[in-house]
């Protein structure tokens, strides 16, 4: 599989729609990269250009040249990296707690963005850092990297059409009453500048999904699932449920069991854009959150 490329046969389902059509339908581009492939006539029909407004027949080929990307801006740099899954088009870490993703202006090195872009620079590439989501510096678990433009259109039509799954596990405070359930509460800022969130009647839509998978007395494993994404979404949902997450002093949480917010994202389920097949990452719980669960 050449990772500048993209390669697919009509078959004969596609027959009466156009090949621009089919190009968005069964490759997932996005409209911005289709017409900078047109502009570039990096489409290729049966060997020769091949235009959007063509009908193409069972059978035909459909090779798709993709652009070069633009080089890295952030500096490799050699930090340990555990890698949890890697093809041409995704990577995924397994991120650990204290870690910041992005370079900020307190933290110019030792980000996720320099552990990553030196991986890649050992295999020749240099591309711009492009997490798919990102995760608040104490929390753990996956990153998904998109390693070039397709993957990152890719990464945000699956978003769109919510064939994309992203599970998270959290320690929190007590136990919920259900077993399982829905939150539905709107999210807002708290003041126009903070980071902090709070539920708001006058926020953005945020759906949460949860199953207790732990009951420990004074506190529980939770496995949540978001259906949104807001910033601090499980927080403060979890908070506002009456159960903030263990180390979470933000939203009402403790530190007597963990120095930090008990959060971990634990599994990631996608179609591949490329072959159609379903790619499952998973990250087992850190230390930390192993034994802040094992503690009553």
């Amino acid at each position: 599989m050449e990772p500048n490329t993209l390669d697919y046969t009509i078959r004969q389902e596609d027959c009466g729609a156009t090949l621009g059509t089919i190009l968005r339908r069964e490759l997932g581009l996005s409209r911005r990269l289709m017409n900078t492939l047109k502009a570039m006539n990096l489409i290729f029909l049966n060997g020769r250009t091949g235009y959007l407004n063509r009908f193409p027949l069972p059978g035909d080929q459909v090779r798709i040249v993709l652009p070069v990307d633009k080089a890295a801006t952030v500096r490799p740099e050699s930090l340990p990296l555990s890698i949890l899954f890697e093809n041409v088009d995704y990577l995924a870490v397994d991120k650990p707690a204290g870690m910041t993703v992005h370079p900020v202006r307190a933290h110019q090195s030792g980000t996720l963005a320099n552990a990553v872009n030196a991986h890649l620079a050992g295999q020749g590439i240099s591309v711009p850092f492009r997490p798919a989501g990102r995760l608040d510096r104490n929390t753990s678990g996956i990153v998904l990297v998109c390693k070039n433009r397709y993957a990152a259109g890719a990464y945000r039509r699956m978003l769109d059409t919510g064939v994309l799954t992203k599970t998270y596990l959290a320690l929190v405070h007590g136990c919920p009453a259900h077993p399982a359930g829905t939150i539905r509460a709107p999210i807002g800022p708290v003041e126009p500048r903070s980071i902090q969130r709070q539920i708001a009647p006058d926020g953005k839509p945020a759906v949460t999904r949860y199953q207790v998978l732990s009951d420990q007395g004074n506190h529980s494993l939770v496995r949540l699932v978001m259906d949104t994404g807001r910033t601090h979404q499980i927080r403060v949902h979890m908070a506002h449920l009456g159960h903030p997450l263990l180390g979470d002093t933000l939203y009402g949480g403790h530190r007597e069991a963990i120095h930090r917010h008990a959060l971990h994202a634990h599994q990631v389920i996608f179609p591949d854009p490329r072959t159609g097949g379903q790619i499952r990452i998973d990250c087992s719980l850190p230390e930390d959150m192993v034994r802040a669960l094992s503690e009553r």
